[in-house]
């Protein structure tokens, strides 16, 4: 499989219990950590704490 250099995420813990989107947060911060880029859309503010940047559009 290919490893881009951006990933985009379009609410990827939509629908899931809290431990399961803790779970793909913590897999897309350790793909950031290894000099990728990821773009995340979403309503969970959980995800906040794994940002380093957050843009929020009103």
């Amino acid at each position: 499989m290919r490893e881009p250099d951006i990933l985009l995420a379009d609410e990827p813990t939509t629908g899931l219990d809290k431990e399961s989107a803790g779970l793909i947060l913590q897999i897309l911060s350790g793909y950031a950590d290894n000099n990728k880029s990821v773009i995340i859309s979403t309503h969970d503010e959980t995800a906040f704490d794994f940002a380093t940047r957050v843009i929020e559009v009103i």
